[in-house]
């Protein structure tokens, strides 16, 4: 894929997440995705994902993703930004308590000859979200 194929394709990506829009799963992920940052017991494919923010909405109803950079290679790509969202239901085993999170995260996607989207994987400051989040003491001042 071309580079700007490839920037618009994220752009795409973010557009629909933040949207929590699952239409276009079926024809822009392929039924092998692997997400590796998703919970143990995961389906792959479209399904998969659907499940995970399935999840990630629930937990944090105004969750968006806002783009920092996108960095392009063959292709692959890896968008910096920021998750931001407001804790309103159940995320892993901590319960709600309405505080809001701001991140920065490192999100790599990963496709096929198609365009399909084969492969997700994350590097997030989950320390961060859940000292913000109240579920974590602060660093030390």
């Amino acid at each position: 894929m071309e580079p700007e194929d490839l920037r618009s394709r994220a752009q795409q990506i973010w557009e629909a997440f933040n949207a929590h829009d699952f239409s276009g799963f079926d024809e822009e992920i392929s039924p092998e995705f692997v997400n590796h940052n998703a919970a143990p017991g995961t389906a792959i494919g479209p399904e998969g994902q659907r499940q995970v923010q399935e999840r990630l909405y629930a937990a944090f109803p105004d969750m968006r993703f806002e783009i920092e950079d996108v960095f392009t290679s063959e292709n692959r790509i890896a968008v910096l930004g920021w998750m931001n969202g407001t804790q309103e239901g159940q995320f892993g085993p901590f319960p709600p308590k309405g505080q809001s999170f701001r991140v920065r995260q490192i999100h790599t996607f990963s496709f096929d000859e198609a365009g399909l989207l084969t492969e997700h994987l994350a590097v997030r400051d989950d320390v961060a979200m859940l000292q913000q989040l109240g579920h974590m003491p602060g660093p030390p001042q």
